[in-house]
């Protein structure tokens, strides 16, 4: 991969792209699975391993085990299997706080990278504390 992660890594910049307008949130959480979310989370790290970064269902059932997802919001959950990770956008349109595979859109493909090594250092727009 050409993505190094850590705090002297590479960043993620959501300025200028398509989700530059959904940066209501600037919190940042390492959460795993049960664990409890923040409205002010914009960016979830989603440290559980999960056993298909590419499945949008497999995705959603592991998202949906956290407790406190504000519902009617839009965030972006990173997700890994231990070894490749994802970036996806979940946008609430049901406005019920459960993700759906329907409201989940892909972002960023991050092979060969572990969701373990990333954190708030690799992200410009997502650097506070939620």
């Amino acid at each position: 991969t050409d993505f190094t992660a850590g705090g002297s890594g590479d960043v993620f910049d959501f300025d200028n792209t398509a989700f530059s307008g959904v940066m209501i949130r600037t919190g940042f959480l390492s959460l795993a699975t049960g664990e409890a979310s923040s409205a002010a989370a914009g960016m979830i790290l989603y440290t559980t391993s999960v056993g298909d970064v590419t499945s949008a269902s497999t995705v959603a059932a592991a998202l949906n085990t956290l407790t406190g997802v504000t519902s009617g919001v839009e965030r972006f959950f990173l997700v890994g299997d231990g070894t490749d990770s994802r970036m996806w956008h979940w946008d609430d349109a049901s406005n019920d706080g459960t993700v759906d595979t329907g409201e989940l859109l892909s972002v960023a493909d991050i092979a060969g990278v572990a969701q373990g090594t990333i954190g708030a250092d690799n992200f410009i727009d997502f650097s506070a504390p939620a």
